[in-house]
């Protein structure tokens, strides 16, 4: 794998985060208001209900990516996903 990300210019040294192969539920993320949007409140109202809605059951550490946010006239807004580990 690091051959592949330096042929891309992508970093391969220790602040490379490097997750493990695993099912893993994505929950994606677009449009939400910051600073209304509060991480925590996206992940329990958001994440784990739907989560338990599919019968999803949490494995590990949940990460979040923030692809971009934007601003139009005075909002600003977020998008991105969270990575949950799932069993």
């Amino acid at each position: 794998p690091a051959k592949v990300a330096e042929a891309f210019s992508l970093p391969v040294n220790d602040a490379v985060l490097r997750l493990p192969p695993r099912k893993t539920f994505f929950y994606h993320f677009s449009g939400k208001r910051w600073p209304q949007l509060n991480p925590q409140d996206l992940l329990h109202t958001g994440v784990y209900q739907k989560m338990s809605q599919l019968g999803l059951t949490p494995a590990g550490d949940i990460y979040m990516t923030m692809f971009m946010y934007t601003h139009i006239n005075t909002e600003s807004l977020r998008y991105g996903y969270y990575a949950v580990p799932i069993e």
